[in-house]
């Protein structure tokens, strides 16, 4: 399986040595990939100018893998946009326009590759899902979810 991030996992990733381990065990438990789009690198590093820690991130290992914005993803991306444009239910907002686009690049990279998954922070992302009634599972790594379920908080 292989399961999109955004940003806000990848500081996550970086940020908690905790964290690291639960998504570490996550992914091994469910022999799962995660999909690092070159789009939330970017946004990652335009947050952290740490280039050894975005380097840690984009190392070869057995459980990430680079996904570049391609001429696909941009049509996925170009037609979720048409669609929001449309929705009566989204309303795009000056202040967040640019935020959106990423948002945007990074669901048409889910689409466009047909990724079941995505781990985020980000609840424009789940709400772009939820406003265009999208396939895509939604998991939010900042509310308990099923990451709770690994044997490392068990004890707790």
């Amino acid at each position: 399986m292989i399961i999109m991030a955004d940003a806000n996992l990848l500081i996550k990733l970086v940020e908690n040595r905790s964290d690291q381990r639960i998504f570490y065990q996550y992914f091994e438990k469910n022999e799962a990939v995660l999909a690092l789009p070159t789009p939330a690198i970017a946004e990652f590093l335009v947050r952290d100018d740490n280039f050894d820690r975005s380097d840690y991130l984009t190392k070869i290992n057995n459980f990430t893998q680079v996904f570049d914005f391609d001429l696909k993803s941009a049509h996925f991306s170009a037609q979720v946009y048409r669609r929001l444009e449309k929705s009566n239910d989204y309303t795009f907002k000056r202040e967040t326009k640019q935020k959106v686009k990423v948002d945007i690049q990074i669901i048409g990279m889910i689409l466009a590759n047909q990724i079941p998954k995505i781990f985020t922070g980000d609840t424009g992302i789940a709400e772009i899902v939820r406003v265009l009634n999208l396939s895509i599972e939604v998991v939010d790594v900042e509310q308990e979810n099923e990451l709770f379920d690994l044997p490392l908080f068990q004890d707790l």
